[in-house]
């Protein structure tokens, strides 16, 4: 399964938004079985969203959670840069 989340960058946002999600990436997302993936969108419906998926994942890899350290980076790293989100779970 791949995990998709669509991202509505506050105006002015994007890059920033951008850089905070390689950050976050890098520090908890470096290793293990599946990888993370950074689109900005410049054509089609979801134009000037920001799209960050992971996979392949498991299904189990959902039921774990995240950390409190994960969800704080999460929320100070880029969530108040962002307008809205729209999840995505793909089954490949």
């Amino acid at each position: 399964m791949f995990l998709s989340l669509y991202h509505d960058p506050a105006p002015g946002k994007t890059s920033k938004i951008i850089e905070g999600l390689k950050a976050h990436n890098a520090k908890f997302h470096a290793e293990g079985d599946s990888k993370t993936y950074i689109w900005n969108i410049v054509t089609g419906p979801r134009s000037g969203q920001i799209s960050w998926a992971q996979g392949p994942l498991k299904y189990s890899k959902l039921d774990e959670g995240l950390t409190d350290e994960h969800n704080a980076a999460i929320t100070l790293g880029v969530e108040s840069e962002i307008e809205s989100n729209d999840e995505k779970k793909a089954i490949l």
